[in-house]
């Protein structure tokens, strides 16, 4: 993530996805088998005032494994910083609360047509560990995915809910690598996923997940 002034700022990052199945390849797939998912995405994020932020994100879904064509997509998004609100309380934090539409714009996730996204999401956090240099921060991030139209579509149905995920990531700034260098963070965190019925037969018929996360995130 780069500030481009004091209210914008431009970031871009991958997103990567590996499994210990092909997870829908064809035979055929290409090498590693296991590289299921590789997402390229940039962004544009614009202040509006101290506590809300609106964005604007271009993603590249890609399967190095060849398990699917690359979905292109643009997403529109609004967060706010509701931290004010809940000052004296033990939320300090705030809900954080946000919302994203996403529109696909090539090929599709579910369905012949390319559909549009509503995304609810919360991430409340907590300091586990207070330090002056490596403050340990745990955050509970809630989303819901949800279809306005098609976004899950299948053969015969489009339902509106698409998942519920909830999850706990531990975060810690790596205070080993000097300040010239950027701010660098790294993460660890477990989710639990909760799949509707479309989206529980794009994981091989099972209706829920656990998912573990590893990162290492910089910015100026």
């Amino acid at each position: 993530t780069v500030s481009v002034t004091d209210n914008l700022s431009v970031t871009f990052g991958i997103w990567n996805s590996f499994h210990d199945a092909q997870t829908g390849a064809a035979s055929n797939g290409t090498e590693p088998d296991s590289w299921y998912e590789a997402d390229l995405y940039a962004s544009l994020a614009y202040a509006l005032g101290e506590h809300s932020e609106v964005g604007l994100t271009y993603t590249a879904y890609t399967s190095p494994n060849d398990a699917f064509n690359t979905i292109q997509e643009f997403a529109l998004s609004f967060s706010c910083d509701d931290s004010s609100a809940w000052e004296g309380t033990f939320l300090e934090s705030g809900l954080q609360p946000s919302v994203t539409v996403a529109l696909e714009t090539q090929n599709t996730a579910f369905g012949p047509d390319e559909g549009t996204y509503l995304e609810l999401a919360a991430a409340p956090s907590f300091t586990l560990i207070e330090s002056q240099d490596t403050p340990v921060t745990l955050t509970v991030p809630i989303t819901v995915g949800l279809s306005l139209s098609d976004y899950y579509g299948g053969a015969t149905n489009d339902p509106n809910f698409g998942f519920l995920e909830i999850g706990a990531d531990l975060s810690m700034p790596i205070s080993a690598i000097p300040a010239d260098y950027g701010s660098w963070e790294a993460s660890f965190g477990v989710h639990y996923l909760l799949l509707s019925e479309n989206t529980e037969l794009a994981n091989n018929g099972d209706e829920s997940e656990f998912i573990v996360r590893f990162g290492i995130s910089m910015g100026y």
